[in-house]
């Protein structure tokens, strides 16, 4: 009886004992989760960046996203920026349940740029670490290319034009219409709106035209507004015209000259006013070729169309 006794007794001791050790480990615990819900603590990590393209060219407008950090304790509040290293500025984007968003217009300059999202966490308590607040980052670089045509690049589908042209209306099955701002007008603040239209060739961006109605009461005018974009599309094309004719109503051709004087630009332009001639010439790029035709529709010669016709390198006739 006593053997038994005694092992009992034993066996009441190591329960006792596993009891006590049970409720200690427990006790700290307890201890523990009360003494980290005593800081503040921001999120353990931030997701990454993401871009609505996946080629970007110079001036396009693109949309980033980037997920919303969760979890964390003892936060008063935060703040969401997004920031573009082209311009230093700093915006809050549109944030939703799940995600902050932010659209921008790309740099207008070829090459390498980054853009942040950060979220700023402020504690009502500090962290373990005595700190305030902390702030988590997401960074994405990102590369813009020289567009082809005005804000496109050829053989984009239409929703990716649609990016950049949400305007344009359907005219047929593969000709879209709209009114955006001529990008060779003097004024660049607040250029005037042209006719543009877009057209697709097996679901495919291959030909963008533009249509500048241009008025003035002397006809030399009508000559150096020529004159005006020559320059300016040899500018943007980094050619000189390789074809530049004077077309008479009777199919006969005959050289533009670029440095005729005021008496030849007047008597060509009182020609364009009447319906007898047309200036056509042809850019050829290394990408784009543009043909830039100057004539006028209107019964009375009072106004001149300047019509401009961008297609792929090598296409245009």
């Amino acid at each position: 009886m006593y053997p038994s006794f005694l092992t009992k007794t034993r066996s009441m001791k190591n329960m006792l004992r596993f009891t006590l050790l049970g409720v200690s480990a427990l006790l700290m615990l307890t201890a523990c989760e009360k003494e980290e819900t005593n800081y503040g603590k921001a999120p353990d990590s931030i997701g990454s960046i993401t871009l609505n393209r996946t080629r970007i060219g110079a001036g396009q407008v693109v949309t980033a996203t980037c997920p919303l950090p969760t979890g964390g304790n003892n936060i008063r509040s935060v703040e969401y920026h997004w920031k573009s290293t082209q311009t230093g500025l700093s915006q809050d984007g549109q944030q939703d349940e799940t995600q902050s968003s932010f659209s921008f217009t790309a740099p207008s300059t070829p090459g390498q740029y980054e853009l942040t999202f950060s979220a700023l966490y402020v504690f009502s308590a500090t962290d373990k670490d005595g700190n305030a607040y902390k702030e988590l980052t997401s960074t994405k670089t990102y590369t813009v290319e020289a567009c082809d045509a005005v804000t496109s690049f050829w053989g984009d589908n239409l929703e990716v034009t649609l990016l950049d042209r949400p305007g344009l209306q359907q005219m047929d099955a593969n000709t879209y219409y709209g009114q955006f701002p001529d990008q060779f007008s003097l004024n660049t603040l607040n250029p005037p709106l042209i006719s543009t239209m877009y057209t697709f060739t097996n679901g495919s961006l291959s030909q963008i035209m533009e249509m500048e109605t241009f008025t003035t009461t002397q006809n030399v005018n009508y000559v150096k507004k020529y004159l005006l974009l020559r320059q300016q599309i040899s500018k943007l094309l980094g050619v000189v015209p390789s074809r530049e004719t004077v077309s008479w109503g009777n199919e006969q051709t005959a050289p533009f000259n670029p440095e005729g004087d005021e008496t030849y630009q007047n008597s060509l332009g009182e020609a364009i006013s009447t319906h007898e001639v047309s200036i056509v010439s042809i850019f050829q790029g290394t990408k784009t070729d543009m043909r830039l035709e100057v004539f006028t529709s209107s019964t009375d010669g009072t106004s001149i169309e300047y019509m401009r016709t961008y297609q792929p390198a090598g296409t245009m006739q």
